[in-house]
Parts: structure tokens; C-alpha cells; sequence
């Protein structure tokens, strides 16, 4: 991960935060309920969201790495010293 893309997350998730606690700040004070609690699962079904998304790139980038490293095996410039 680059640098840049960890300030991305860092803003993603500061802003998450912010809107989970202004939910369960509406829900505590029993003022409009509903859109506290719709704040709160849209919050958290788009960071499971994001979070899926992530752990499928990092699958595809293991495969795709794992297959560029088998094709690479055959055609290797040095050769392995065996012992006798």
C-alpha cells in the first residue's frame, strides 16, 4: 500500500467515525431515531463493503503474483546448485 492510499483510508475512516457518532449521539437523545439507525447501517454495510473489496485485490494480487513466479521458474537465467 502506498502512502497515499493510506491517507485515503485514514480520511475514509475519520469520516465513518464522525458519522457513527453523530447517530448514536441522535439515538441517545431519542430525536429522529430512524435516520440515526439508517446512518448507522449505511455506515457500516459500505465499510464491510470496502472491506471485502480490499480482501478480494489482495487475493488477485497473491494469485497474480504467484502465477507471474511459476511462468518465471522455467526460464530463469541462473540455475540452482544441487548437491551431490
Amino acid at each position: 500500500m502506498d502512502i497515499l492510499e493510506y491517507r485515503t483510508w485514514i480520511i475514509f475512516y475519520l469520516i465513518s467515525f464522525t458519522a457513527l457518532l453523530w447517530g448514536v449521539f441522535l439515538s441517545t437523545q431519542g430525536v429522529l431515531l430512524w435516520i440515526s439507525l439508517t446512518l448507522d447501517i449505511i455506515v457500516m454495510g459500505v465499510n464491510f463493503g470496502f472491506l471485502v473489496g480490499e480482501i478480494r485485490t489482495y487475493r488477485r494480487k497473491g494469485q497474480q503474483l504467484r502465477e507471474v513466479l511459476k511462468s518465471d521458474d522455467h526460464t530463469s537465467i541462473i540455475t540452482p546448485v544441487r548437491d551431490r
